[in-house]
């Protein structure tokens, strides 16, 4: 069976009725995907937090490519990405995800 659609570059979802975009956010796993609309953005297991007792982002507990995924954070932040929907956690605002990325840095 064929794919009908490859997203391997940033995909408007307007063609497809709605506002935003699909942004390839690789590091959890390679396929990973983001949905931005306006400045939230779903992240799914990009990040995670609260559902292991945080109340702050963290990295997943698998990270299949730690720097895809520093660069997937800094593309949505650079993006304007103000608010990161999890599916483990919750949301988070940009601060802490920076902060998040600074705490990697050190």
């Amino acid at each position: 069976m064929e794919p009908e659609l490859i997203v391997d570059h940033e995909i408007s979802l307007e063609p497809y009725g709605t506002t935003g975009s699909l942004v390839p956010t690789a590091g959890h796993t390679r396929g990973c995907l983001s949905v931005q609309v306006g400045h939230d953005a779903v992240v799914g297991d990009l990040l995670m937090g609260r559902s292991i007792g945080l109340r702050r982002p963290t990295a997943p507990f698998f990270l299949e490519d730690a720097v895809a995924w520093e660069a997937s954070l800094r593309l949505l932040l650079t993006r304007g990405v103000e608010r990161f929907h999890t599916a483990h956690g919750g949301c988070f605002g940009a601060d802490a995800v920076a902060s998040l990325l600074k705490n990697v840095e050190d």
